[in-house]
């Protein structure tokens, strides 16, 4: 059995296909991806940190329990979690959770809206269309008025996994 890995994959394709500028300033300017989000969380907490991105960078070395902090949250969010998964797996009272997914979704916002329009075509085609010309039915989504405000719990499972599978789907490559 042989396995291999490649540092941030996903958060490389993601940033390459939905060229969100907050997830390729890690790329292009440097930022150091965990001390970012924890800025984005926490920034209360760090009252000497100012939004540039040796400052932001300090995070690692100033603050480094909020950084960490920041890690699980992150990864929940990234894979269609909600504040509901931050109190449920990370141990957040409702209102830090409900503060930082907003945070979050914030800082993404460019990502959001790439990830809702794929969905939205997935749920229109009956499938989501993935690396490599890999195709995921989804067929409950094709069923569901993808668009209205109320929708099968099965529908919301279905279109996390084609959310995920978006990303994921390249890890084909190792």
């Amino acid at each position: 059995m042989v396995g291999a890995d490649y540092s941030s994959l996903e958060d490389r394709i993601s940033a390459l296909q939905t060229k969100d500028p907050n997830k390729l300033k890690l790329y292009i300017e440097g930022y150091d991806g965990h001390s970012l989000r924890a800025y984005a969380y926490f920034k209360d907490q760090m009252p000497d940190i100012e939004p540039t991105k040796e400052s932001i960078n300090s995070i690692d070395s100033k603050y480094p329990h909020l950084r960490q902090l920041s890690k699980a949250p992150t990864f929940a969010l990234t894979y269609q979690g909600t504040w509901r998964t931050l109190v449920t797996n990370c141990g957040f009272d409702e209102k830090t959770a409900k503060k930082i997914e907003a945070e979050y979704h914030r800082l993404y916002e460019v990502s959001d809206q790439w990830v809702q329009e794929r969905l939205s075509e997935a749920a229109a085609r009956g499938y989501a269309e993935l690396a490599f010309g890999l195709r995921l039915r989804v067929p409950l989504m094709g069923k569901t008025l993808w668009e209205s405000s109320s929708k099968p719990y099965e529908a919301i499972k279905e279109s996390k996994t084609a959310g995920n599978a978006l990303t994921q789907s390249y890890g084909l490559l190792n």
